[in-house]
């Protein structure tokens, strides 16, 4: 596993000095903002191709939850306690998801040994 993480860093930060990129985070690519503003299409596909292909490289789970903020806050602290797993009730939404999936994702490898 050690191997996959590996060959996926030197993916893409391959992926990143040929394109010219400092880095890729979507909340900016999405928008041509930050590092790409002013980028045309075929250089962002060029960035993204080599991108995607080192993610598909890798054996990876996807992991993800949403929950509405009116929903979380209307939660009382044991409910919290339970979806933070280990960690304790978080005191915000914005840390929730975070803990929760990194909890759940230490438990799946644990089991997937």
């Amino acid at each position: 596993m050690e191997a996959d993480w590996i060959a996926f860093d030197r993916l893409w930060h391959e992926a990143l000095r040929d394109n010219q990129a400092p880095y890729l985070h979507m909340r900016e690519f999405a928008h041509r903002i930050g590092a790409f503003t002013g980028w045309t299409e075929e250089r962002r596909r060029a960035l993204l191709g080599p991108c995607v292909q080192a993610l598909n490289s890798i054996p990876a789970v996807a992991v993800g939850a949403a929950m509405s903020v009116a929903d979380f806050e209307a939660l009382h602290s044991e409910a919290r306690s339970a979806l933070g797993g280990t960690l304790g009730a978080p005191r915000s939404i914005l840390l929730l998801f975070p803990r929760s999936c990194s909890w759940r994702g230490s438990r799946w490898c644990l089991r997937a040994r």
